[in-house]
């Protein structure tokens, strides 16, 4: 008879449960918010920045400035100025592939997880507004009860963190259905981190759908760019009615989530040893 068939199954099931509640209780792993202004200095200047003797080479050795990278990691080689409007998780997936997929890129492997994650945001740090297209949110947020109600979607643009410049607003404009129109609490220009607020309204007069673009034309130094927003609107139920959400859906993720897969692993794995037993 071995150590665990000696121990009652209660007991064992009973110290799966404290296991899952000391997984929940404890911490989680400190995680940094990932920095443009540390990435900066790392793109530029990478040996010095990360001393160690693999790295002998910094990032601008093969692009000529930060600008060269994200038109390529955006694939729009037309990015007017290198303002190519790329997301922070498409740098951090793009720029880690390359490390680790392509023989120029090994030395970098030689950055840790933290100092990878702020090249990243370094690379992401561009003008952006917190929605690039609303047309996915067809029916929520832009839909209508009946005919005449409306509805208002807020946006944020932000300025880059890693920047001296100033952000030039030249214009927010709204091209396509009536049914759009726009607030502006931006004025015209935004400091380095900053940040303003404008909204579009969506008020249908007929039963349909309704399509427009809101263009947020930008100027950073002498480079003029611009970051379009595609909009979609319909009255509720005129183009199919959206599944219902439920309160008690569990997308699996979290810690809670974790802790409760690692106690029926535990669980599950003490059943099948005293089974074979």
């Amino acid at each position: 008879m071995n150590v665990l068939e000696r121990i009652p199954t209660r007991w064992l099931l009973a110290g799966a449960a404290l296991a899952c509640l000391a997984l929940w209780a404890a911490p989680s792993s400190a995680q940094t918010t990932p920095d443009a202004k540390v990435g900066q200095p790392l793109f530029e200047d990478t040996p010095n920045m990360a001393p160690d003797a693999n790295l002998t080479h910094t990032c601008v050795n093969c692009h000529t400035n930060v600008q060269d990278r994200r038109k390529k990691i955006s694939g729009d080689s037309t990015a007017a100025g290198g303002f190519a409007n790329i997301s922070y998780d498409t740098a951090l997936g793009l720029f880690g592939n390359a490390i680790a997929t392509q023989a120029k890129m090994s030395e970098f492997k030689a950055l840790d997880l933290e100092q990878v994650q702020n090249i990243a945001a370094y690379l992401a740090d561009t003008p952006k507004v917190t929605a690039t297209d609303l047309s996915a949110l067809n029916v929520l947020p832009f839909s209508s009860a009946a005919s005449g109600a409306s509805v208002t979607k807020t946006l944020t643009l932000h300025h880059s963190v890693a920047t001296t410049d100033n952000l030039q607003i030249t214009g927010i404009t709204l091209a396509g259905s009536p049914a759009f129109t726009r607030s502006n609490s931006c004025g015209s220009t935004l400091a380095p981190a900053g940040t303003c607020t404008f909204s579009v309204t969506y008020k249908p007069t007929n039963v349909g759908v309704d399509s427009g673009t809101l263009t947020v034309a930008l100027k950073q130094g002498t480079v003029a760019f611009n970051r379009p927003i595609a909009l979609d609107g319909s009255v509720a139920g005129a183009v199919g009615t959206p599944p219902p959400s439920s309160s008690s859906s569990d997308s699996g993720g979290g810690a809670l989530g974790w802790v409760w897969l690692t106690g029926l692993a535990l669980a599950t794995a003490v059943l099948a040893l005293r089974r074979r037993a």
